[in-house]
């Protein structure tokens, strides 16, 4: 049996080495003895309630933020280890599983100042009579490393995340050697599976033909200098697509000799794609201004030209009409009808001119609406009254229905012109004794709706689409009887778009046509 002395000289060995350890060493009582037999769950719940720190040295207690051990003794399991956090549920379970005989096992804590600290623990129980009654350990802060590896983790999936967002990918090659690594994302932009293996080789001949030279001169280039590089490229996929790369690399040397290569792929698509499209634009820009210029000039000539075609032709028009009334001396039958026709000719000459005119006139940029509040149904009934001799010669009679005024802000003279142009096709293209139907009303509380609805020959489905556009007169069994230009519905169109309006025709072949125009109220 050990004497007194020598019982005193081995604790205070004992203290020495604890209170000089650089480790953190520590011994847990447990004020009511914890049944080994019980669930984890229970004795796991008890610690954290009887497990109080009995005994500790300084290198612990400053671990926490404590000058000195006396403080903690006394303090409970929960006072150190965050009960909610389940990586302390796994610490102290893995302890109970391991028989109370711990290694190395990490646990997530507090100091005095409620900062987080990690800790990597070694521990040992004491069992008696089937009862855990303390625990003897040692720790080791490691909370600078914990954070500097969560760093890490987070810079690493920050840079997964920014190329994920970016569509860059990640390479490196050892050029002593023909194998690289592509991360998930570059072998996404090149078309690979992530078990596809890659090379040098492989990835020159992705490079599309024209682009090899270029790619292998940069590369070549940049282990000279050892300057960074950034170029546009393009790589043909498996199925033959092809697609515009930014690649951007750097050398790495070591002892003056290069090494190794670095760099990222971004695919620039999208951008060539809007490169594209804005050199479309700017062409197709230039393209309009040239033709608005064309055209500009063509409304010109054709103004001019008309303007200055009309003034003979009137001058022609006024001789012709003395001579057929004598005015210079008796003509003969033969002469006269000779006259007659020389007029109806020039009348048909003035007709055209004056349709050529107008149309400059309405197509003209400079051209603007005279609007006034007017009464569209008697404008209706004014147009109707114009083309009157041409319904009483094919005995055709209109019918004005609906609303008996509607006031709007229109140009009267050019709203004329459209129901006169509208009477006229309706007159022309419809059978000797039908009926034209125009029916006014409201559409809703801002428009105002006109259906002409006549009885005639109808519109073929292709023709249709067609009828509004300039110099169109569609073939039907009766037009070969008719005269005209072509111009009189796309002046319609166009005046009732310079109205804010609309217009559409609803027609069949053989069951008439109705026109109908919306108009703001």
């Amino acid at each position: 049996m050990p004497n007194t002395d020598q019982q005193d000289q081995s604790k205070e060995r004992y203290q020495a080495f604890i209170q000089n350890s650089s480790e953190g060493i520590w011994r847990f009582e447990i004020d009511e003895p914890i049944p080994v037999s019980l669930t984890p769950s229970i004795q796991i719940k008890r610690m954290y309630q009887h497990a109080y720190l009995a005994e500790t040295n300084i290198a612990l207690a400053r671990m926490y933020g404590f000058k000195s051990v006396k403080p903690m003794i006394g303090m409970k399991v929960s006072d150190f280890l965050i009960e909610s956090d389940p990586q302390n549920r796994a610490y102290l379970e893995a302890f109970i599983a391991s028989g109370y005989n711990l290694s190395q096992v990490e646990s997530h804590e507090r100091d005095k100042h409620g900062n987080d600290k990690y800790f990597l623990n070694s521990l040992i129980g004491v069992v008696e009579d089937g009862k855990l009654v303390r625990a003897w350990g040692t720790q080791h802060d490691v909370t600078d490393q914990k954070a500097a590896g969560q760093a890490l983790q987070l810079s690493e999936e920050r840079l997964k995340l920014a190329l994920q967002a970016s569509s860059m990918g990640l390479w490196e090659w050892e050029i002593g050697s023909s194998e690289l690594y592509w991360s998930p994302e570059l072998r996404k932009i090149y078309g690979l599976s992530l078990s596809e293996p890659v090379s040098f080789e492989m990835y020159m001949s992705m490079v599309h033909p024209e682009d090899r030279e270029m790619a292998g001169s940069i590369a070549e280039n940049s282990m000279k200098t050892g300057e960074t590089y950034q170029f546009e490229h393009r790589i043909v996929h498996h199925d033959g697509s092809i697609h515009w790369l930014l690649g951007t690399g750097r050398v790495i040397h070591e002892n003056g000799k290069p090494v190794r290569m670095i760099g990222t792929s971004m695919n620039i698509d999208s951008v060539k794609q809007a490169q594209e499209l804005k050199a479309a634009n700017t062409e197709l820009k230039t393209e309009r201004a040239e033709l608005l210029a064309l055209n500009r000039a063509k409304d010109e000539f054709i103004a001019l030209a008309s303007h200055q075609l009309r003034t003979p032709a009137t001058a022609v028009k006024q001789y012709i009409s003395l001579l057929i009334n004598e005015i210079a001396g008796p003509v003969s039958a033969d002469q006269l009808q000779y006259l007659q026709i020389a007029f109806n000719s020039n009348e048909r000459q003035l007709r055209i001119i004056n349709d050529l005119l107008k149309t400059a006139q309405i197509d003209s940029s400079l051209y603007t609406l005279k609007k006034e509040k007017s009464d569209l149904v008697s404008i209706i009934r004014s147009a109707c009254e114009d083309v009157e001799t041409a319904f009483e010669m094919r005995e055709q009679k209109v019918v004005i229905k609906g609303l008996d005024k509607a006031v709007l802000n229109i140009d009267v003279a050019e709203m004329k012109l459209v129901f006169v142009n509208l009477f006229e096709n309706a007159s022309k293209y419809s059978y000797p004794k039908t009926t034209i139907t125009v029916d006014v009303r409201k559409s809703g509380a801002k428009k105002l709706e006109i259906r002409v609805k006549d009885q005639g020959v109808g519109i073929s489905k292709q023709d249709r689409t067609r009828i509004f556009d300039k110099f169109t007169r569609v073939d039907n069994e009766l037009s070969d009887t008719v005269s005209g230009t072509g111009l009189g519905l796309y002046w319609v169109e166009r005046i009732i778009m310079l109205h804010d309006g609309s217009i559409t025709v609803e027609s069949e072949r053989g069951k008439g046509t109705t026109f109908k125009i919306c108009l703001p109220l």
